[in-house]
């Protein structure tokens, strides 16, 4: 068998349909899920769980991609995730509504590339006026509650926002950027569905030995990084014993290693005479572990470096990685310690801290599915809440942002030329698909909902769509938020993604076609 290179090309016209049916394909299956009423998304994977969703970057990470055009809008689609975890159905939403208004202009005789220009100076324009119409924050608790609120709404129907406002408060420190590795979200399969902020650590593990105290007050927290246990050399050794007696007295001196340091953290303890917790991120052996119950010491094992940390934030911990740095001044502070029990797996709670800069929100579902949709929710709020309070404003929500930028494009496309008033009247019909979108999923009339609004707007009010009612209304007045970075770059983005596409001419296609001795023969006498 031998192997010839082919290639196929896909020429002007044809690269075109392409491209525009595979944006129309993909923005189909994205664009259901905008708002607080959008389509919900059940995935069944190869081998693995059921997945229930609403979040776009959900099912960025979930779903393969083949196409090559398809593959380009989720990278930019990715990109946003990544960086805001908000606007993945808008931007890809954005981008196929630009490339159904360009196939229009298109068919109409427009060559791309007088678009591209209309784009690129319409893009500019929005840029600067939702920089016009940002709302600065007032860090609140019930402005800050509203933006967690309309954030969360859009994944999961109930009101969580006062429990990811007070976690946000607890973890923030003045003149630091918000770090929300300090926040664990740990799911529970529970019949008490809902979310409960524990204003400390929550470790998915229990106490590694039975004897060990399962409920304590006013808990003194000792976090390590030390060995507890007999360990294999890093190095090939050779200990020569002449006898059953020196192999003995060999092993007694290494268990007496292991057992020196135990003792150390047993006298810290007694010289605090209270209630002890070891959260070790190393091993414990077994024999360690029945002296520290002998003790009324209660001790995790192999705790990830994450959560080590979040003692460190939550408790006032000082992390020790030697037994000679052992000292009242390292310990951690924690009012309560619990281990608890669900479902056989065990959970141990520390919790009634002093001054706690890390948090714990607990996620009970009655399945993975439920959990998983709260959870999206979750992570969500928080993503908002930290972009609002960085970036130190907001934009009004309910589809107000897109439709007042389209506003503000068609004013300034009268002032422009005929050739740049293609591609800005291109991208301003783009953005009102968002809000006919939004109008649509929850369940009005968008030939009635979207004019209405562009008057209001025109008129100088700064209004939005009611979801519930499809009226017209003042974003603000009913607390309706959206993250200021978020829309920002995905309305610069998307025109980004549609020029690329658009000034494609061709599509290449080259592949590896295998040759039979016989076929190869055939061509030759050919």
């Amino acid at each position: 068998m031998t192997e010839t290179q082919q290639s196929v090309i896909f020429e002007s016209r044809q690269t075109q349909s392409i491209n525009f049916s595979s944006s129309h394909l993909i923005a189909e299956l994205f664009k259901a899920s905008i708002g607080p009423y959008g389509s919900t998304k059940l995935l069944e994977m190869d081998n693995g769980p059921l997945t229930l969703t609403k979040d776009g970057g959900v099912l960025l990470q979930r779903l393969t991609f083949i196409h090559p055009t398809a593959i380009f809008i989720v990278r930019a689609a990715m990109a946003q995730e990544k960086m805001y975890h908000d606007g993945v159905n808008k931007l890809i939403t954005l981008i196929d509504a630009i490339l159904k208004e360009s196939e229009y202009a298109i068919s109409d005789g427009v060559h791309p590339r007088k678009i591209v220009r209309g784009l690129q100076e319409a893009r500019d324009i929005a840029m600067k006026h939702l920089e016009e119409i940002a709302i600065n924050l007032n860090p609140t608790h019930s402005m800050l509650r509203d933006i967690a609120r309309t954030a969360a709404k859009t994944k999961y129907p109930k009101d969580i926002s006062d429990t990811i406002v007070d976690a946000i408060q607890c973890i923030k420190v003045d003149n630091e950027p918000i770090d929300l590795d300090r926040v664990e979200i740990l799911r529970i399969k529970n019949t008490m569905q809902g979310i409960r902020l524990v204003k400390g650590v929550v470790v998915d593990q229990g106490f590694r030995n039975d004897m060990m105290p399962k409920k304590m007050k006013d808990v003194r927290i000792l976090a390590m990084n030390i060995s507890l246990e007999l360990e294999p050399s890093s190095y090939a050794t050779y200990a020569p014993v002449a006898n059953a007696d020196q192999k003995e007295r060999l092993m007694i001196a290494e268990r007496r290693f292991v057992d020196d340091k135990v003792k150390a953290i047993i006298a810290l303890k007694d010289a605090c005479n209270c209630d002890f917790l070891v959260v070790n991120g190393k091993g414990i052996d077994s024999p360690s572990l029945d002296i520290f119950s002998r003790a009324g010491i209660s001790a995790l094992r192999r705790v990830s470096a994450k959560n080590i940390n979040r003692f460190i934030h939550a408790c006032g911990c000082h992390v020790v990685n030697c037994v000679d740095d052992l000292s009242p001044q390292c310990l951690g502070f924690a009012g309560k310690v619990t281990e608890e029990s669900y479902k056989g797996q065990k959970y141990v709670y520390v919790d009634e801290v002093k001054d706690p800069k890390a948090v714990t929100i607990v996620v009970n579902g009655v399945n993975d599915q439920v959990a998983g949709l709260i959870t999206d929710g979750v992570k969500d709020s928080l993503w908002a809440l930290k972009q609002a309070i960085d970036d130190g404003k907001v934009l009004p929500g309910a589809a107000c942002a897109e439709v007042s930028v389209s506003t503000k494009i068609n004013e300034e496309m009268k002032k422009m030329n005929a050739e740049l008033r293609i591609g800005s009247a291109v991208f301003s019909r783009a953005l009102i698909e968002i809000a006919r979108t939004l109008a649509k999923n929850c369940g009005h009339d968008p030939s009635e909902v979207v004019p209405e609004l562009q008057n209001a707007l025109e008129s100088g009010e700064q209004s939005g769509i009611d979801a519930d009612t499809g009226e017209i209304i003042d974003p603000a007045d009913f607390g309706l938020y959206d993250s200021y970075s978020a829309t920002r770059a995905f309305i610069q983005s998307a025109p980004l993604v549609a020029t690329q596409l658009l000034l494609v001419d061709q599509i290449i296609e080259s592949k590896t076609r295998r040759e039979s001795p016989k076929d190869k023969k055939q061509n030759d006498k050919e």
